[in-house]
């Protein structure tokens, strides 16, 4: 159960920093900052 925690959780952040890569990022480029998770 534990593995599949984990399993789950690197899928969400894998989804999250793709967000912040092609939604986020541009913009806060655009102001000089990065963000990551």
């Amino acid at each position: 159960m534990a593995d599949e925690k984990a399993g789950a959780d690197q899928v969400l952040k894998e989804r999250v920093q793709e967000l912040l890569d092609t939604a986020i990022n541009p913009a806060v480029a655009g102001h000089g900052g990065y963000i990551e998770l």
